[in-house]
């Protein structure tokens, strides 16, 4: 079983951090490999590329991993506080960039149907 922890608060003695420390390690005694994705510390960039609004794929190979990731995922957890009733903008930006077209979500061609999502979606998984 492999599963994707993903930090979104910038201070390490943080409240968020601790909480994420508690799962990673709940998670390993129950044998799972566990990936930790801490954005401040990767200094993710949350920001999407021209390309990456209009659908493209990403080229940024951080991004890449991040996807990866996330695809290879049985297991998710995103800690992260919440600040004007949402989360940080690095976590949203996260959001926008590894849930990307053709990644948790596509659109099928000719229908007029919304996205649907992707098998490699953890979300999609029976």
């Amino acid at each position: 079983m492999k599963a994707l922890v993903v930090i979104g608060h910038p201070a390490p003695n943080s409240f968020n951090h601790a909480l994420a420390a508690r799962i990673v390690t709940a998670w390993e005694q129950l044998g799972a490999k566990v990936v930790v994705r801490d954005l401040a510390v990767e200094t993710f960039d949350p920001r999407l590329t021209p390309e990456e609004a209009r659908g493209a794929p990403t080229t940024d190979p951080l991004v890449r991993r991040h996807i990866a990731d996330l695809a290879s995922a049985d297991l998710l957890a995103v800690v992260h506080p919440v600040m004007w009733g949402m989360p940080p903008a690095i976590l949203k930006g996260w959001i926008d960039r590894v849930f990307a077209l053709n990644v948790a979500y596509g659109f099928p061609q000719g229908t007029a149907k919304g996205p649907t999502r992707l098998a490699c979606c953890p979300c999609a998984r029976p």
